[in-house]
C-alpha cells in the first residue's frame, strides 16, 4: 500500500471519532514505519476532529507504529495501551495522552455500534409493518374473493287446495 491509500483508509476510520466532550487541544502525531511510510496527525480542537497529512510539531504525542499496527489500533482490534506494552508502538510525549486517543476511538466504534442497532431496529420495524400491511391486504383479499354463502332456498311449498264440493 502507499502511504496516500494507508492515511486515506485511517483518516476515514477515525474521522468518525465522537470527540463532543473533549475541552482541551491535543494533538498527535503518527509515523506509519515500513510499507505505506509517512507521517499524519490527528487534531481535537474546539470539540472537532481534524485528520491532516502533515507533520505536527507542537504535538503532545508521538506515535510510531507499522500500518498493519494503525488499522488494527482505530478498528479497536488491538488496544492503543496494550500495543505500546507488547512493542509494536513505540510512543514519545505524554503518555497520559493515550487514554485520551483511545477513548476517541472507542466512542467511534460505540456511535457505529448506536447507528447500526437504530438501523437494524427500524428496518425491523419496516419489515413488521410491511408484513403486516400484506397480512391485512390478504385477509382483505380473501375477504372480497369469498363468495357469500347463498342460502339454500327450498322449494315453496304450494298450498293445495283440495277441491271439496259440496253436495
Amino acid at each position: 500500500m502507499t502511504y496516500q491509500e494507508v492515511f486515506e483508509k485511517l483518516k476515514k476510520t477515525v474521522g468518525k471519532g465522537n470527540v463532543k466532550n473533549i475541552n482541551e487541544h491535543i494533538a498527535y502525531q503518527f509515523h506509519i514505519v515500513g510499507d505505506g511510510e509517512g507521517t499524519f496527525y490527528i487534531e481535537v480542537l474546539n470539540n472537532k476532529l481534524n485528520v491532516e497529512p502533515y507533520d505536527y510539531q507542537d504535538r503532545n504525542l508521538a506515535v510510531d507504529a507499522s500500518a498493519n499496527v494503525l488499522e488494527d489500533i482505530f478498528a479497536n482490534k488491538i488496544m492503543l495501551q496494550d500495543a505500546i506494552d507488547n512493542g509494536s508502538v513505540v510512543v514519545f510525549g505524554d503518555t497520559t495522552k493515550v487514554s485520551v486517543l483511545q477513548e476517541i476511538l472507542t466512542k467511534k466504534v460505540k456511535e457505529e455500534k448506536k447507528t447500526v442497532k437504530k438501523d437494524k431496529k427500524e428496518e425491523a420495524k419496516t419489515e413488521v409493518k410491511e408484513e403486516v400491511k400484506t397480512e391485512d391486504k390478504k385477509e382483505s383479499k380473501k375477504e372480497t374473493a369469498k363468495p357469500k354463502k347463498q342460502e339454500k332456498k327450498e322449494p315453496a311449498k304450494k298450498e293445495v287446495k283440495s277441491k271439496k264440493s259440496k253436495k
